[in-house]
């Protein structure tokens, strides 16, 4: 057996739901689905634990179109809409999938269902990204593999995907933050270097992310 399956097995027996290493099952079974607007599946309840199909309907789907009217200019303006249409898609599906009240960074809850770990949220944005570029919306950016950091204590994912143009790589992160809120997108080589909006080491960083989240500048 897979020893992270073994890992996230203990895990859950001791009530200790989360982000182990990304299994390579989970990155397989992404890859054999083609995200669509009828059939989004949407993993919650810790390491996809439990799957829900959203669908996107026109007027869902319209609000994700109006947010790269007009097309994007460059790769950094397309980044500042990858991650506040990440955050959009997550309050469109919540209602179908229950995770309205998910929490960030793993926070526990009564109701384990209605939350994601970091392989839900890695997972999930990846097919957020994926739709979003089987649609044409992505003109600067290819999407990525989910990436890995840290070991069994501080284990972590995301999603990524690389800039077209200069071949640099970048996270898009969603864990941190509660459902609904725009992912971060940081270069890949500034999350493995262990980025989390919690630690002041990185404040710097994380105003100049929330800046760009929230559509106020679009730097890096």
């Amino acid at each position: 057996m897979n020893r992270h399956l073994i890992i996230g097995a203990g895990l859950l027996g001791l009530g200790l739901w989360g982000c182990a290493e990304m299994a390579e099952s989970h990155v397989a079974y992404m890859l054999q689905r083609q995200p669509t607007r009828a059939a989004l599946q949407v993993c919650h309840g810790g390491s996809c634990k439990v799957e829900t199909i959203a669908v996107l309907d026109d007027a869902a789907w319209n609000q994700v179109l109006a947010q790269f009217q007009p097309p994007s200019a460059n790769a950094e303006i397309e980044r500042m809409r990858v991650g506040q249409t990440i955050g959009l898609l997550e309050r469109l599906v919540a209602p179908q999938a229950g995770t309205a009240s998910d929490a960030g960074a793993n926070a526990r809850a009564r109701d384990q269902d209605t939350q994601l770990d970091c392989v839900d949220e890695a997972v999930n944005t990846t097919d957020y990204l994926r739709l979003l570029a089987a649609n044409g919306l992505l003109r600067f950016h290819d999407v990525g593999l989910p990436v890995h950091r840290g070991g069994f204590i501080d284990s972590h994912n995301t999603a990524t995907m690389r800039d077209r143009a200069t071949g640099i790589e970048y996270a898009v992160e969603s864990y941190f933050y509660p459902n609904g809120v725009p992912a971060a997108v940081l270069t890949l080589a500034d999350w493995r270097a262990g980025w989390d909006p919690r630690e002041p080491v990185w404040d710097d960083l994380t105003h100049r992310l929330w800046a760009m989240q929230n559509g106020i500048a679009a730097s890096n």
